[in-house]
């Protein structure tokens, strides 16, 4: 038994999975995998790319369906419909998130305390 190799890439020859290589943008689509099980049940599901986690390859992913973050290394990008960004907004509102202005969110030290410019004070 090897430490370094699974024992698919032992008996059935198959290549190494490189999560190392695995990359995803922020807000990219995509069906994630976390997990399988012997059954019947869905085994991906729709979620919005956030961030990489601690450890290399993986990713924290948000699922429409719930809202919930998820954390994965296996997925399947997608382009983005307008069910999804239907989706988004409607997430959005729920948690009472504020609009875009001009396409850029909001910066804020804190919620409702805006950062000021420096040049604006003197």
């Amino acid at each position: 038994v090897s430490e370094d190799l699974s024992p698919a890439v032992i008996v059935q020859g198959r290549q190494q999975p490189d999560f190392l290589g695995n990359k995803i943008l922020f807000g990219a689509y995509a069906i994630v995998f976390a997990g399988t099980s012997n059954n019947m049940h869905q085994r991906g599901e729709c979620g919005i790319a956030l961030r990489e986690t601690v450890r290399p390859g993986r990713y924290r992913f948000m699922i429409l369906d719930t809202g919930r973050v998820i954390h994965s290394h296996s997925w399947q990008e997608l382009p983005i419909d307008d069910f999804v960004i239907s989706r988004v907004h409607d997430l959005a509102s729920r948690e009472g998130q504020p609009l875009l202005v001009d396409g850029y969110p909001i910066l804020e030290f804190a919620p409702g305390v805006p950062i000021r410019d420096i040049d604006q004070e003197f």
